[in-house]
């Protein structure tokens, strides 16, 4: 997915990292991938393939102040399959990440 916001006011990419990181700290399945030089500086679809993983990445375009947030899941394993096992570990008072801490099935994928 990729969304665009405007915010009312200016933001910095160090507060877009802050922010980013707040609201995803405690998210186990949650990977944010943004900018720099490695071999995904966004989120790619095939770093997620056959994980439950979903990676958040961002971008600021500093000419006109819009943030752009990109996303990427496997909709088999984070869409649906992965869903349900996640929600049966929470129901049964199993460790939420149990049966769902598979890498990928890409072998450069993100960390």
């Amino acid at each position: 997915a990729t969304s665009h916001a405007f915010p009312a006011e200016r933001v910095t990419k160090g507060d877009l990292w802050s922010a980013f990181r707040e609201a995803y700290e405690d998210e186990p399945f949650v990977r944010l991938v943004a900018g720099g030089g490695g071999v995904y500086r966004y989120p790619e679809p095939k770093a997620v393939a056959g994980t439950n993983y979903a990676e958040v990445g961002f971008e600021l375009d500093p000419s006109n102040g819009r943030v752009v947030v990109f996303s990427a899941i496997d909709n088999v394993m984070k869409g649906s399959a992965g869903q349900a096992v996640h929600g049966a570990n929470v129901a049964l008072g199993l460790e939420e990440t149990a049966g769902l801490e598979f890498r990928g099935l890409h072998p450069v994928g993100s960390p």
